[in-house]
């Protein structure tokens, strides 16, 4: 009996042993993953949470950073299930913060207002979840709800961290995003002067900080100070920002400085990113137009064909139309003398209640071709009414609308 307790003591030692073994080798393989993590190698991150995973399939750490790297990748769905999985077996305020950012990066923001909720029921309130449901509220276009939202996130925040100079990295990050999040907030409605003070509050604290530049670029075109604007979204592609809003705003930039045929390359860009942001067309058409050379009004010929008909985003529908018309009674063209011979309206009208329109309008005449851009409205979306463009009198196309 002794020796049989001392065997069973043995045996029970060398158990605790490989569990203690076990864990250290799980730690070493998160540790590394989270690495690869860093590093931007997506596939190999995924592959050791695998590994980690193959023997503990609920470990929460793994499939929190196997979603996000999952996120990287643009595995959207793949993502959500681990998430979803995660947040099933281990209700804890990790699990629920990863299937929360899953959420936001695939627009479900119902599903984050409903978690960020759950998280203030649960384990109280933290700046970090205020930010969540924040950027749900700002995506959702609730802005001043979001603007509200975030503020009261960084008074948690500063009340948390009294000192600048104990700030970490990630410390940095937060504070960029926060600010970010409500310069953006402020663009949206048009508050430019808040914008900004905003994006220079974020810049504080991170000189390149990529979305601040922008909002502050975009701000100082509206200021028409046109070369501090091209700095601005200069230094946010240098940054990272690739979006096709920073390629447009940078486009209409360079179409109010006269720079017709760079416009139309940066709008271009855009517009491959985007097609369905009807304010990029717009600006490509009154480059095209305002170059007016013969390329240049071919590329405007190919971009109201291929632009026509009915698009639909997000649920919004977006009105696009053609009007062509063959009327011998047409009033007569400032071009030359005689009457058109054919007349094609295109109506561009990104949102049914968005109060402007645009007209990208195409007249034959003696077998040539005139291309105009004009606004029924007497203003386009950048409330530029000075603005030059290729715009023939309204009394000529009054008949048409």
């Amino acid at each position: 009996m002794y020796g049989g307790g001392n065997t069973f003591s043995k045996h029970k030692k060398n158990d605790a042993c490989e569990r203690t073994v076990e864990i250290v080798s799980l730690t070493e393989q998160l540790q590394l993953a989270r690495q690869y993590f860093m590093q931007g190698n997506f596939d190999q991150c995924i592959i050791l949470c695998d590994e980690v995973l193959t023997g503990n399939p609920t470990y929460s750490e793994a499939l929190s950073l196997k979603s996000s790297a999952l996120l990287q990748e643009d595995r959207f769905e793949e993502a959500r299930a681990v998430a979803e999985s995660n947040f099933e077996h281990n209700l804890t305020p990790e699990a629920t913060n990863a299937l929360i950012g899953v959420y936001l990066e695939i627009g479900r923001m119902g599903k984050v207002l409903e978690l960020t909720d759950y998280v203030t029921k649960t384990w109280g309130e933290n700046y970090l979840n205020l930010y969540s449901r924040a950027c749900a509220l700002i995506c959702s276009q609730r802005f001043l709800d979001g603007i509200r939202v975030n503020r009261e996130a960084l008074g948690r925040f500063y009340t948390k961290y009294k000192h600048r100079d104990s700030y970490l990295p990630q410390h940095i990050d937060m504070l960029v995003k926060l600010y970010d999040g409500i310069s953006l907030a402020y663009l949206s409605l048009n508050q430019y002067k808040e914008a900004l003070k905003e994006a220079e509050n974020s810049l504080a604290y991170r000189e390149n900080a990529a979305t601040s530049l922008f909002v502050k670029g975009t701000v100082l075109l509206h200021m028409r100070k046109l070369d501090d604007a091209k700095r601005c979204f200069a230094a946010s592609f240098r940054a990272g920002c690739k979006l096709p809003e920073v390629y447009c705003a940078f486009g209409y930039a360079h179409l109010y400085s006269g720079n017709y045929e760079f416009a139309s390359k940066i709008l271009k860009k855009a517009y491959e990113m985007d097609l369905y942001d009807l304010r990029i067309a717009v600006g490509m058409f009154d480059a095209y137009c305002l170059d007016g050379r013969e390329n240049a009004l071919q590329e405007a010929d190919r971009l109201i064909r291929e632009t026509s008909g009915i698009k639909v985003r997000d649920g919004t529908e977006v009105r696009l139309f053609n009007v062509t018309t063959r009327l011998p009674y047409a009033r007569e063209f400032h071009v030359s003398e005689g009457r058109p011979s054919l007349i094609i309206v295109y109506i561009w009208n990104p949102l049914s209640n968005a109060g402007y329109g645009h007209a990208a309008i195409k007249v034959e005449h003696l077998g040539k071709y005139y291309y105009f851009s004009w606004f029924p409205s007497g203003d386009d979306y950048k409330n530029l009414p000075y603005a030059r463009r290729a715009m023939p009198p309204l009394t000529y196309f009054s008949c048409f609308f």
